[in-house]
C-alpha cells in the first residue's frame, strides 16, 4: 500500500478516536442520561473495506492503490488494567504477506496510550516505527476507539485527534439510533459523527467520519465511513463478534 493508502487506513481507526484527556476516563459511573457504556473484553472482529467515490474509480482503472480487502480488529485485556488493540488489513490487490498492522497498548485505568506500533509491508516497501506516549498523557486513535464504544458522548462534544503525531480538534456528537441488519437479525445502532472543526492555531482535520455501534453495552462497529473531498473509505463488519476465552 503506498502512503496515501496508508494514510486511509490510519484513517480507519482515527475514526475511531477521542480526546487526549477524554471525558469520563477511569471516572467510574457515567452521568445519567448517557448511551448504554460497557467494558471492554477480549474479541476478534473481522470487516470487509472498500475504496469508494472518485479515488476509488481511478484507482481500480489505472490500479494505483488498492481498493478491497480485509480487516481485522482485536481486543485483548491484559493483566494490570491494560488493554492491547491490533488492526491489521490486507488487500486482494497486494501479494501475498502484504499487510498492515496498527498495535496500541492501553492503560485503562487512566484511558491513556502506553504505546503504540506501525508496521507495513508492501511490495518492496517495509516499515516499523514505534511511538512511546506514555510521558504525553495521551489517547491514540485505535484505543480511541474504545474509550469511544465504552464511554460514548450523550451530546456533542470537543476533543482531539491524535494522528501522524500530529492533534486535531474535532467534535464528537451521536446523530441518534437507526436500525441495521448484524448477521441475519436487525439490531438498534447509535450513530456516531465526527467533524473537524476551526480553531486558532490549530491544525484542522479536513476530513470527517461516521460510525455505526450497536446501542448495547458491547458497543460492536458494525460500519465504519471515512469521506475525503475525493473519496470514501468504508469498512462494514463481516462476522458476528465473539469473545475470546
Amino acid at each position: 500500500m503506498t502512503s496515501e493508502m496508508n494514510r486511509a487506513l490510519v484513517a480507519l481507526s482515527i475514526v475511531l478516536l477521542t480526546s487526549s484527556a477524554g471525558r469520563g476516563a477511569g471516572t467510574g459511573e457515567p452521568p445519567s442520561g448517557e448511551p448504554p457504556s460497557g467494558e471492554p473484553r477480549s474479541e476478534r472482529l473481522h470487516y470487509r473495506w472498500r475504496l469508494e467515490g472518485l479515488s476509488g474509480v481511478i484507482s481500480r482503472l489505472l490500479r494505483l492503490l488498492p481498493t478491497t480487502g480485509d480487516a481485522w480488529m482485536e481486543l485483548r485485556v491484559e493483566p494490570y488494567g491494560r488493554l492491547e488493540v491490533a488492526f491489521t488489513a490486507t488487500s486482494e490487490q497486494a501479494r501475498e504477506g502484504d499487510f498492515w498492522k496498527y498495535e496500541t497498548l492501553v492503560d485503562l485505568g487512566s484511558w491513556r496510550s502506553v504505546k503504540a506500533t506501525e508496521t507495513l509491508h508492501f511490495r518492496k516497501k517495509k516499515k516499523n516505527e514505534s511511538w512511546n506516549l506514555e510521558e504525553l498523557a495521551v489517547i491514540d486513535v485505535l484505543g480511541g476507539l474504545q474509550l469511544l464504544r465504552f464511554s460514548p458522548p450523550a451530546e456533542a462534544e470537543r476533543r482531539t485527534i491524535w494522528s501522524d503525531e500530529k492533534l486535531y480538534p474535532v467534535t464528537v456528537s451521536s446523530d441518534g439510533l437507526e436500525r441495521r441488519l448484524l448477521g441475519s437479525r436487525e439490531v438498534t445502532v447509535r450513530h456516531v459523527a465526527i467533524r473537524g472543526i476551526r480553531e486558532p492555531n490549530q491544525r484542522r482535520w479536513k476530513g470527517q467520519a461516521d460510525i455505526w455501534l450497536t446501542d448495547d453495552e458491547a458497543a460492536v462497529p458494525l460500519e465504519i465511513l471515512y469521506s475525503q473531498s475525493l473519496g470514501r473509505l468504508r469498512m462494514t463488519l463481516v462476522d458476528t463478534p465473539a469473545s475470546s476465552p
